[in-house]
């Protein structure tokens, strides 16, 4: 029987699909970069695309990394906050522009910033875990998950 919700259900997604998202995932969560950073920058994304279920996922697992629910509230105006240091400041501003490249534009001079306060390497990391989540929230808000 057809399902009539019109929506796609996660084992009905190819598994070659699945298999270059795990890898995406891997790659990030092999790199250089602290796994707190990386869930702020998951949670931040999906409260900017409005992606319910990524945004709830992302806050537990945030809570099971010890951010705690202030840092975890203020992200959604980080620049106002004193809970976030300068570079998570300085991240999360690159992955609100990225996140919405269609209406902000990209600010070169934040990638020099941050490079210079990691790495080349970390800064590509920190774009492909951008990258990476707004894929998998257009995913959920497109299957309706």
């Amino acid at each position: 029987m057809n399902d009539t919700t019109g929506k796609i259900k996660f084992n009905e997604i190819p598994s070659t699909f699945m298999d270059v998202m795990d890898t995406m995932n891997k790659a990030i969560e092999k790199s250089k970069l602290e796994m707190s950073l990386i869930e702020l920058i998951r949670l931040k994304s999906s409260f900017l695309n409005e992606c319910e279920f990524c945004t709830n996922m992302h806050i537990a697992l945030a809570k099971e990394l010890n951010l705690s629910k202030e840092k975890i509230d203020a992200i959604k105006n980080h620049r106002e906050s004193n809970l976030f240091s300068d570079f998570e400041k300085e991240i999360l501003t690159l992955t609100e522009k990225l996140t919405l490249c269609s209406t902000q534009e990209v600010d070169f001079s934040l990638q020099k910033e941050i490079i210079n306060k990691t790495s080349k390497e970390d800064f590509i990391y920190i774009v492909l875990a951008i990258v990476h989540i707004n894929s998998w929230n257009r995913i959920a808000k497109s299957f309706g998950i």
